[in-house]
């Protein structure tokens, strides 16, 4: 198996906000472990689905820091290759994109995988 880790450091006015974006196995067929991980000054982490139109697919729940504990230094979640509803989605180029900020701001940062679905 391939293993990448895209990983991305910036410089923001409260601290810096690492983060980082795994998948694995990719491509895949059946289920898509994508791991995360963010610095100690991110407030928000929101994981996001799109198919190659970017039309949303799927939309992980997104952590504050004032939520459930908290974001984890790494965090994971398993994509099943369906869509918000359970549908089953087709086969192709899908892009996993997950944004990491503070609270509140819109200027956060983002890295975006693309993933390869098989049916």
């Amino acid at each position: 198996n391939l293993h990448r880790l895209i990983a991305v450091a910036e410089q923001t006015a409260g601290g810096s906000v690492v983060f980082g974006l795994s998948l694995m196995p990719n491509p895949f067929n059946g289920r898509l472990q994508i791991a995360y991980s963010v610095g100690p000054d991110a407030q928000k982490a929101e994981l996001k689905i799109f198919d190659a139109a970017g039309r949303l697919v799927k939309l992980f729940n997104h952590l504050s820091a004032n939520q459930h504990g908290g974001i984890q230094p790494v965090n994971q979640v398993v994509w099943d290759g369906s869509d918000d509803v359970g549908r089953s989605v087709p086969a192709g180029v899908y892009f996993i994109r997950l944004a990491v900020g503070p609270v509140g701001e819109s200027d956060g940062q983002e890295v975006i995988e693309k993933a390869i679905l098989l049916r």
